[in-house]
């Protein structure tokens, strides 16, 4: 869900004599496209997550815990706490982030980027490397193969993953634009269960209705 900008005007007009009318904008102008880009990111990178805990969830029971904030202006990014394979094989995630993310940050200290600038990719890379682990095991564990195209940037920064096609057996499981709307499919009922619920909520093992999405 994309916020549009506020209707009321916020430019205006400044006559210098002798030249043409020149139309100023604003702060808050400036900033819109900026806004409406980083809300669109954040809604891509929760359809991914989505995408991914559907099918994930043939192999493990995972657990999610309530949102710190309810999302209004984009879809509900989940707060995922831990992947339970079983036979004692459990993965909780906010340690591997957390772990993974420190590394990253001290590695873009070393190449000489600054504290502020090293701390800004540290929130950011935690969605890019959760991203990047549940496609790790989805390829590992389900023998999944994924089409996907990487942001671009500047050299050294971690690129966000982009999946584009689900393909398994040789087979194309899901794409494009479809792929999105199963997505937010998934990231809608997990939304409601966690709204339900009121605290923590482990999705089962072959959950029957969100291994149904994408039948």
């Amino acid at each position: 869900m994309i916020c549009e900008p506020p209707t009321q005007i916020t430019t205006f007009q400044i006559q210098k004599k002798g030249k043409k009318d020149r139309t100023c904008i604003t702060p808050l102008e400036k900033r819109i496209p900026i806004l409406k880009a980083s809300r669109e990111t954040r809604n891509f990178q929760t359809l991914q997550q989505s995408l991914c805990v559907c099918l994930l969830s043939e192999f493990c029971d995972i657990t999610i815990k309530q949102p710190a904030k309810k999302s209004i202006v984009t879809q509900q990014y989940m707060r995922l706490k831990s992947l339970d394979f079983g036979n004692g094989e459990v993965i909780f995630l906010s340690e591997y982030l957390k772990r993974r993310c420190l590394e990253l940050k001290q590695d873009d200290i070393d190449h000489d980027v600054s504290i502020k600038t090293a701390t800004r990719r540290f929130q950011n890379n935690k969605r890019i490397e959760l991203l990047h682990l549940l496609i790790d095991l989805l390829i590992i564990r389900g023998g999944y193969e994924f089409e996907s195209k990487y942001a671009e940037g500047k050299a050294g920064i971690n690129k966000q993953e982009s999946i584009k096609k689900v393909i398994r057996d040789d087979r194309i499981i899901i794409e494009g634009d479809r792929l999105i709307e199963k997505a937010e499919e998934v990231n809608m009922v997990i939304s409601r269960r966690l709204a339900m619920t009121k605290k923590e909520l482990i999705i089962r093992k072959g959950d029957p209705i969100i291994q149904t999405l994408f039948e």
